[in-house]
């Protein structure tokens, strides 16, 4: 049971820090162009954060599992 939770908080960290740093960088970028860059790095950080919480119901959802 511990090493399960273990595995999911270890699941939890690595999802939220990728994926955090994956998003400050698309929206630096977007901040860093056009207008137009902007609208897309906004785009492209929506569906970072869809993609992060997928992933991390899909671990809580395991964890609830044992």
């Amino acid at each position: 049971m511990q090493a399960e939770r273990d595995r999911v908080a270890a699941g939890l960290n690595g999802t939220v820090l990728n994926h955090t740093v994956r998003l400050v960088a698309v929206a630096e970028s977007g901040l860093a162009g056009t207008e137009g860059d902007a609208h897309e790095a906004v785009g492209a950080a929506a569906e970072l954060a869809r993609a992060a919480l997928t992933e991390m119901r899909a671990l809580l959802d395991a964890w609830e599992k044992t």
